[in-house]
């Protein structure tokens, strides 16, 4: 691999920022590429792809330099060492050791002890194929926006912008890249075609059962790529509340809304309880996609996995139950409710549906589960579980 000194130096700037200051990887390279517009495709492409390999791959690449990781000091001489082993690495992997094979899981794979062991109590035989498919490189996926376009008209679109892609035959709205390229610059995506959405993502919506005409409430919009999706599968009939505590999500969602075409969502901020009962019994239907870990989509944002905690992913945990608790009662008599997380741990998802359903017996029916995981699908890490309620 051979890089322009601009580019590295760019590319140590951003681990230290990472590491040493917290940032987190995606607003870094977000940032980086705004700044430097006179950099070609190649050399983009080439610091994207070396900043999130070092942080991926941080732990191994610490243990390949002969360090400890423990105790590694964040300096710009120490990130020198570590990039010119990664470099090494890309373009001439066997002249690293052999004996990568005979370190523990936690080091070949480059993840913090802590997260080894709860993955090894959560999900037992399947921790480890999981979790090195969570260190595969993710894909791009695109969603259809079937209120402007069609799965196969889209993809004959991209064609003449020069973006190739195949159909996704287990996700009927997908499209997936053959080659990583910048399709925010196409006019198929200015024009509202379609949304980046991974292919796992695009199955909780569908999961909710929604139809044409009901009123649906997704209680933890954020930025709204679900609330998008569920617009299209109601054909933009009826009415979508979308809700969040973050007043810039909202503004981010109506925004891609407008694009969209959709015109039923109408968003509201949450400050409080109250904000809470003025929707209470009014929902056919609601989504709960939940703050969580984030364990599941850890090929797109590697730094999670050296940001979260223990502590942190017991937290979520109540937080879950909590908005579970909350929130159910806004569906009317008979009403579904669909509960998902971008998390591969039990303890985010099967067991706080099954914490939730021992609070609300003879209330709270389970119709549906589906977990998503990377090591069987090319999918990021989800879970999705559908259920309805009697009241």
């Amino acid at each position: 691999m051979t890089m322009h000194r601009p580019i590295i130096a760019a590319c140590e700037s951003a681990i230290i920022a990472i590491f040493s200051e917290g940032r987190y990887a995606a607003k870094i390279v977000e940032i980086d590429l705004k700044r430097h517009k006179k950099w070609g495709s190649r050399d983009r492409r080439q610091y994207a792809e070396s900043v999130y390999d070092v942080v991926r791959w941080w732990r191994l690449l610490i243990k390949l330099a002969g360090h400890d990781y423990s105790s590694f000091n964040v300096t710009l001489e120490s990130v020198r060492e570590i990039l010119q082993i990664y470099f090494v690495w890309r373009k001439n992997p066997e002249k690293l050791p052999s004996d990568i094979s005979e370190l523990s899981l936690a080091e070949r794979e480059s993840i913090p002890d802590w997260l080894d062991r709860l993955g090894a109590s959560e999900l037992g035989q399947a921790w480890p194929l999981l979790l090195h498919a969570l260190n595969m490189p993710a894909k791009t996926y695109l969603r259809v926006n079937n209120l402007k376009s069609s799965l196969i008209k889209l993809q004959n679109i991209l064609h003449t912008e020069g973006i190739e892609t195949n159909v996704v035959s287990a996700v009927p709205s997908a499209l997936v890249l053959r080659e990583r390229k910048n399709v925010l610059q196409t006019q198929a995506f200015k024009h509202g075609f379609f949304e980046i959405q991974d292919g796992g993502s695009q199955l909780i919506a569908p999961l909710l059962k929604v139809e044409p005409g009901m009123t649906v409430i997704d209680a933890c919009a954020g930025a709204g790529g679900k609330t998008l999706h569920l617009a299209d599968i109601m054909q933009n009939k009826g009415k979508i509340i979308a809700l969040d505590v973050n007043e810039f999500k909202l503004k981010e969602l109506r925004k891609r809304a407008i694009r969209a075409g959709v015109s039923i969502i109408e968003t509201h901020v949450m400050t409080s309880q109250k904000d809470i009962e003025c929707f209470l019994g009014t929902a056919d239907r609601v989504l709960l996609d939940v703050p969580c870990s984030g364990l599941g989509v850890l090929r797109r944002n590697p730094d999670t996995k050296w940001k979260i905690s223990e502590e942190e992913i017991k937290r979520l945990a109540k937080l879950q139950d909590e908005i579970l608790l909350n929130y159910y009662g806004l569906l009317k008599p008979n009403g579904k409710l669909v509960y998902s997380t971008c998390s591969i741990l039990p303890s985010e998802n099967q067991k706080r549906i099954q914490s939730f359903m021992l609070k609300t017996k003879n209330i709270i029916a389970l119709e549906e589960e589906i977990f998503i995981s990377s090591a069987e699908t090319q999918f990021d890490g989800f879970y999705g579980a559908r259920l309805s309620v009697s009241k």
